[in-house]
């Protein structure tokens, strides 16, 4: 009895796909302090293995306002404050390539003053975003 043995072995190609044009989108440009959330997204063609979110090229450390969707594809930032102001990157890679797109952050908040200036403005009638017109007499 004539027995054969044969070898066999599997190959598995993996085939990745430069990233390009990574861009970060902020969902709300004029976000108000306090009461907003700013949700940022981090897009991307190719084939991307990671994301890793930058603030003013800082690593962000996530925490209970600031975190990340678990593929790290969007950046949410609850209750915004003037300290999440900045210059937000993410950088998209995988083993063979990277991309990074970035978008500046402004979060505007109301002073003492503008509220007592627009309550005074609403009290007199003059509609939200007119100056005040000033009459001779």
């Amino acid at each position: 009895m004539v027995t054969k043995r044969i070898n066999a072995s599997t190959t598995e190609i993996i085939v990745f796909e430069t990233v390009t044009g990574v861009t970060v989108v902020v969902s709300d440009p004029t976000p108000l302090e306090d009461p907003d959330t700013i949700a940022l997204s981090c897009d991307a063609s190719g084939t991307v293995q990671t994301r890793t979110w930058f603030k003013d090229n800082q690593p962000i450390q996530e925490n209970g306002r600031i975190f990340t969707s678990p593929d790290k594809a969007k950046l949410t930032i609850i209750r915004a404050n003037r300290n999440d102001a900045g210059t937000y990157k993410c950088i998209a890679s995988n083993a063979f390539s990277s991309g990074a797109g970035e978008t500046n952050v402004q979060v505007y908040f109301y002073s003492a003053s503008n509220i007592h200036r627009n309550l005074n403005m609403a009290r007199a009638g003059i509609p939200e975003g007119k100056a005040p017109s000033i009459q001779r007499l």
